[in-house]
């Protein structure tokens, strides 16, 4: 992960602003931050987070607090942590043409296949439903915390390959504060339009990275 401070050194030397005549380094520190959720929303996969995950009684499955989204169910969790039975992602409507009454099944501590909607992203659904006691190991999309006091220490959720990007939003947003700068907000185009293009993406419309729809296997 890349550090805050190193980040905001390049921002401040292509503002060419050491003294922070124009912008603060909260501002900066807002921008930077702004970045990595900015990148998140695209790119998913840049915050993922490998999470032994208690499950709950029943069918519904809950992410934790910090989630964006889920990028995948992976396994079973047995006893010591040790890895179980692979669990498949299903279709609802192929679930429900097999056993329509699978969400009244009765729980187990074994999972087989989960079922997951783009369109909400913060739970997902297991079958069989799950019994005390149940885990998976997952992996989700985390959202970039808030940095606080920026120190040393202080690092991007997001993987460190991902710094140019944040160098480009940050620089996108700080030449933007400046609407009566004509010069500045040009700056502030081309930065938007370096960030879209080392990412890949159109800055509207953009489909979301989803979990793998995995061969069912028994």
């Amino acid at each position: 992960m890349a550090k805050v401070q190193a980040i905001a050194a390049v921002v401040v030397a292509t503002l060419r602003d050491a003294d922070a005549d124009s912008w603060t380094a909260s501002e900066i520190h807002s921008a930077i931050n702004e970045a990595e959720k900015v990148i998140v929303n695209y790119r998913p996969d840049a915050s993922a987070i490998d999470y032994e995950l208690p499950c709950a009684e029943g069918i519904k499955q809950s992410l934790p607090a910090n989630a964006n989204r889920l990028l995948d169910v992976k396994f079973n969790v047995g006893a010591a942590s040790a890895p179980g039975r692979s669990v498949h992602r299903k279709a609802v409507v192929d679930l429900d043409s097999i056993n329509p009454n699978w969400r009244s099944a009765s729980a187990n501590a074994v999972i087989r296949e989960f079922v997951y909607d783009d369109r909400e992203p913060l739970f997902f659904y297991v079958y069989p439903p799950a019994a005390n006691g149940a885990k998976l190991q997952i992996s989700y999309s985390g959202i970039p915390p808030a940095y606080g006091t920026v120190d040393a220490n202080t690092a991007t959720l997001v993987s460190d390959l991902y710094e140019p990007a944040i160098i480009e939003w940050a620089l996108y947003r700080l030449f933007g504060f400046d609407v009566e700068n004509s010069v500045n907000m040009a700056r502030s185009q081309q930065h938007l339009s370096n960030f879209a293009n080392m990412l890949g993406v159109k800055l509207q419309n953009e489909p979301r990275f989803s979990p793998r729809n995995r061969e069912n296997k028994a």
